[in-house]
């Protein structure tokens, strides 16, 4: 029967009806031939001793633990409705997840669930034939080989081949595996050997001996390598050149240190003079606040009082004596100031609203108007001593820098804004208050030489330079030659120095001490400070050209010192065959005015 069965299914044996497992025909060659080899050599067994026939339930509790994973066929839509099926068969799929369940139940079937045990087959009925009963036997018999072949052969070669794409499956520890590290850092020395077999070359570290024992220090730069041996590659050191090595080498040690002593002793000297420059301050401070303030008016053109001047204001008192010094001619009040500022921010306010407007209006106005334009003022704020970080936007004082100036274009529309006023509104700001401030820019700027070049008075301003240029031929005769050989005229490099008052030109701390004599004795010391720097780098000018020389005074050495300026600016003698600068001025003054005269036109009759 089993035989036709076969020719009747292509050479497998059926199935019970219920449908046919998955992998059922892969699996029927190889099972064909383990179970017929089984059942003949267990049939004689079976024929000696014959079993006695046993209840479903028992026979499926043996054939559960004698086939432990093995599933069996039946009917998958209601198995305990239909009868028991004649015969059934190991199913083995053909995938991991079986694999893993064959192995699980062999290793502790005592611990599977009830639901999750193999089904057992039933028990055959009582009329089956003895060598039927034998053969389903012989199959159960069977079983737990039958599932070692297949995990041991068939499933290792699947996994082997596809080991590549099973080993980047997330489920791959969930076997029992862990796939090989690859690529295991190498020790150094494994390196190192592997390099030395392939390229056969033996590395020999130096003797111990050849190396310096008593090491004092560890080189710290370039210039201590000198000391050090050379790579065992290169060809060692000879005694002379060791020797040779370490004179070069404490020889530089020598002059570091002698610098460096240089330089501390440098520092020393100039900490000694600002602790001695700080205790006279502090000393005139005493002075200026108790003696002379309270008697101003008496004391100011004194000649202890003027000493004290020409040696600098202390800070505390600067601003009240700029501010006594300069004056009010105007009679300007805080009050007015407050005026003319909300002026300006009437017109700023209207300028945000209708710019566009304000711009067509520009291009046919003045100079001075455009001059006044608050985009100018906004620019030349942001240009104001850069360094400080204070005036630019967003600092302490750019509001405030930007209210003043604002206000004194209000004040004086005639003149406007022109650049080079905010550096000096910038020095006012930090020594006096608001409103004192703009009280002193608003006189100052009224002074005849400070509004002849603000309203770029072109005659006045040529008064101004050949007033200057009679004092530098008679204090510095052959630089002024050299000046006069380039064509090279004071206009080059005055302006700047004026329109600023040499806020700009010097140091904040030297442009204030220039400001303190100033405001003793006028305009003529700012022409005076001129020759003062002319005289402190004669030698240099007198090596330069005309570019050089005009780059030179338009930026000028930021390591200026006070003393050293100060003690040139002595040495300047304004007079000139016994006439002062006052003097010589005015006597420019008439002159122009007798040329004007002869040259003006004839009176119609």
């Amino acid at each position: 029967e089993e035989e036709e069965a076969k020719l009747q299914n292509g050479g497998f044996l059926p199935c019970p009806a219920g449908g046919v497992p998955s992998g059922t025909a892969l699996e029927e060659p190889l099972r064909s031939c383990r179970l017929r080899s089984e059942a003949e050599r267990r049939g004689g067994a079976a024929a000696e001793s014959p079993s006695p026939p046993r209840s479903p339930a028992g026979d499926a509790g043996s054939r559960a633990l004698a086939v432990p994973g093995a599933r069996t066929c039946r009917h998958r839509a209601e198995p305990a409705a239909l009868p028991p099926a004649p015969l059934g068969f190991t199913d083995v799929n053909l995938n991991s997840r079986n694999t893993y369940e064959v192995s699980r139940r062999r290793s502790a079937p005592e611990h599977l669930p009830h639901g999750g045990t193999a089904p057992a087959e039933p028990a055959p009925p009582p009329q089956e034939p003895a060598e039927r009963a034998r053969h389903r036997v012989g199959i159960a018999g069977a079983g737990s080989s039958f599932a070692e072949f297949f995990t041991r052969n068939f499933f290792a070669k699947r996994t082997k081949e596809l080991k590549p794409s099973v080993q980047s499956a997330p489920g791959w520890k969930l076997f029992g595996k862990v796939p090989p590290r690859e690529n295991l850092p190498k020790d150094s020395k494994i390196i190192q050997q592997e390099y030395e077999a392939r390229t056969g070359r033996m590395y020999k570290p130096p003797p111990p001996s050849a190396r310096r024992k008593n090491i004092e220090f560890e080189p710290l730069s370039t210039t201590a390598l000198i000391l050090e041996d050379r790579p065992a590659n290169l060809p060692a050191k000879s005694v002379e050149e060791a020797l040779r090595h370490r004179q070069e080498y404490d020889e530089m040690v020598a002059e570091a240190k002698k610098r460096e002593i240089k330089e501390a002793h440098k520092r020393k000297k100039i900490m000694r003079e600002r602790f001695k420059q700080e205790e006279n301050i502090a000393s005139a401070m005493v002075i200026w606040v108790n003696e002379i303030l309270p008697n101003w008016e008496g004391m100011r053109a004194t000649r202890r009082v003027r000493e004290l001047w020409w040696q600098g204001l202390p800070p505390s008192v600067r601003g009240k004596v700029w501010s006594l010094a300069v004056g009010n001619e105007l009679n300007i009040t805080p009050e007015l100031y407050e005026i003319f500022l909300s002026r300006a921010k009437e017109r700023w306010k209207s300028f945000s609203e209708t710019n566009s407007e304000n711009d067509i209006e520009d291009a046919g106005a003045s100079v001075a108007d455009r001059e006044a334009s608050l985009e100018l003022i906004k620019l030349d704020i942001s240009r104001t001593f850069p360094s400080l970080y204070i005036f630019q936007k967003g600092g302490p004082y750019h509001d405030l820098l930007h209210s003043v100036l604002g206000a004194y274009t209000c004040y004086r529309p005639d003149v406007g804004y022109v650049q080079g006023m905010s550096f000096i509104a910038a020095v006012l700001i930090l020594n006096l208050e608001e409103a004192d401030a703009f009280i002193a820019f608003a006189n100052l700027l009224n002074k005849p030489c400070q509004l002849a070049f603000f309203r770029v008075d072109h005659s006045m301003m040529l008064k101004y330079f050949a007033a200057f240029e009679v004092f530098f031929e008679e204090n510095l005769p052959k630089l002024f030659l050299h000046f006069k050989s380039y064509s090279l005229t004071p206009d080059i490099y005055l302006i700047d120095w004026i329109f600023t008052l040499y806020s700009k030109s010097l140091p904040l701390d030297l442009a204030c001490r220039v400001w303190d004599v100033f405001c003793r004795d006028g305009e003529e010391f700012l022409f005076r400070t001129g020759l003062g720097i002319l005289r402190l780098y004669e030698d240099i000018l007198l090596q330069m050209d005309f570019i050089h020389i005009a780059q030179f005074l338009t930026k000028l050495p930021e390591d200026i010192t006070s003393e050293k300026l100060f003690s040139c600016i002595a040495a300047i003698q304004m007079q000139n065959s016994n006439k002062k600068w006052a003097q010589v001025f005015a006597s420019l003054m008439k002159d122009n005015k007798e040329g004007d005269k002869n040259h003006s036109p004839a009176p119609k009759s």
